[in-house]
């Protein structure tokens, strides 16, 4: 679980990729905030975030 927060852009999208480019987790938010629950195995991930500006892309690692 955890919590993406925007203070300039609101967030239209959460996305939620394993190392083999599998969509493990997806949501649309429309919102400024969000918490992501994603139940899925320790390992590495990608969070692909989309705003209505442009989206980003961060490494996360999921360790129970």
């Amino acid at each position: 679980v955890f919590q993406i927060t925007s203070s300039t852009y609101q967030i239209s999208k959460v996305e939620v990729y394993n190392v083999f480019g599998a969509k493990v987790y997806a949501t649309i938010i429309n919102n400024y905030s969000s918490t992501v629950n994603i139940d899925a195995p320790n390992g590495i991930y990608f969070l692909h975030i989309a705003t209505g500006k442009g989206s980003a892309v961060k490494k996360i690692i999921i360790n129970h």
